[in-house]
């Protein structure tokens, strides 16, 4: 009897733990990942204009239509926008996203003024901050930042 407790003390516990962290990571992933591909870069100044295309999948259940997918600072991690240029961006409108639609996802192209400062921080790897903006089916909005890695 002993020798079946230990069992479960040395296999089952550490195992138990393992589901419930692994659990625990899946409910805190992103809705939404991406990747970017820069086409076009133009320094101004104290500015840089950048083309880029960025692929979006949707990882969430459901659709996603008529959404707003907009360029925030990677500097400053804020819902709305703060920063002049931010406000100044013109983002992707009226996108539909169908839930895990991975290799016929039609890539979103647009051209972006950033300060330098900014773009130096892509540059290092730290890449662009792209959120999304929607109202699911009840009609509750949601806010998310779209996690995005470099396509070569």
């Amino acid at each position: 009897m002993r020798r079946s407790s230990r069992a479960f003390e040395y296999i089952c516990v550490p195992s138990l733990l393992l589901c419930l962290a692994l659990a625990a990571l899946a409910n805190n992933s992103r809705n939404f990942s991406g990747v970017y591909k820069i086409l076009k870069v133009t320094e101004q100044g104290d500015s840089v204009e950048v083309q880029l295309s960025l692929r979006v999948v949707n990882h969430s259940a459901p659709d996603v239509t008529g959404a707003t997918i907009s360029l925030r600072s990677s500097l400053k991690h804020s819902p709305e926008p703060t920063e002049a240029w931010e406000k100044n961006q013109t983002p992707f409108k009226d996108v539909e996203l169908h839930y895990n639609e991975h290799k016929r996802v039609p890539p979103l192209d647009g051209t972006f003024t950033v300060p330098s400062e900014e773009y130096k921080q892509w540059a290092k790897g730290r890449g662009p901050n792209f959120v999304i903006d929607y109202n699911d089916a009840s009609g509750k909005a949601h806010h998310e930042e779209i996690e995005v890695s470099r396509r070569p």
